[in-house]
């Protein structure tokens, strides 16, 4: 369960050498000491510090290519612009409402029965405003968009470099370690981890 969970973690962090499963007794250690330290240490400690595990996820945090570090600036924009946009909807919105609200015109004798008419600035001021409200959400729409086509590039990526190295490390353990384990119960732990 959770101590499983913890220990895989705890010995990825443990450094490069037992982090690629490279104890005292290398790859594919049957039950030497190389593994058992490891495997009686992840039951007695706690787990590993903050300090390890953000050493162990920082260099998953920034893309390494150059076309995903751009997908993420793009998604970082576009995640910007869509507050931006966000916060003039209700601007927009304000200024229609208002405009509809001004004090009117007495109607001239020959006009309709309908009443007082509004000022011509005041219904051009009204209907640039509902048009504003109607482009900024569009744009809302649009950014959002834009910023989650780019994010899906650089989260696959990761996701897919995260899974690589856990899967890595998962074989580098040794025979004992899986021989103890139930297969589908660790790769069941390990999908959640990736997902998560």
């Amino acid at each position: 369960g959770g101590g499983e969970r913890g220990g895989l973690l705890g010995r990825m962090a443990l450094g490069n050498g037992r982090m690629n499963g490279i104890g005292r007794g290398g790859y594919g250690a049957t039950g030497g000491e190389g593994r058992a330290d490891v495997e009686q240490g992840s039951s007695t400690e706690s787990g590993p510090s903050w300090w390890e595990l953000l050493q162990l996820v920082l260099p998953y945090c920034w893309p390494k290519t150059l076309w995903l570090q751009a997908c993420l600036g793009t998604s970082l924009l576009f995640t910007v612009l869509a507050k931006g946009a966000g916060l003039l909807t209700p601007l927009m919105l304000k200024y229609a409402v208002d405009g509809l609200a001004a004090p009117r015109l007495a109607p001239d004798a020959g006009s309709t029965p309908l009443g007082a008419v509004a000022d011509p600035a005041t219904a051009e001021i009204v209907i640039l405003a509902v048009c504003g409200y109607a482009v900024a959400r569009f744009l809302v729409s649009l950014f959002g968009e834009i910023k989650s086509t780019a994010w899906q590039q650089v989260s696959l990526s990761t996701t897919r470099q995260f899974s690589t190295s856990t899967f890595q490390h998962l074989h580098a353990l040794s025979l004992s370690y899986h021989l103890k384990r139930k297969t589908g119960e660790v790769l069941r732990v390990m999908d959640r981890g990736v997902a998560s």
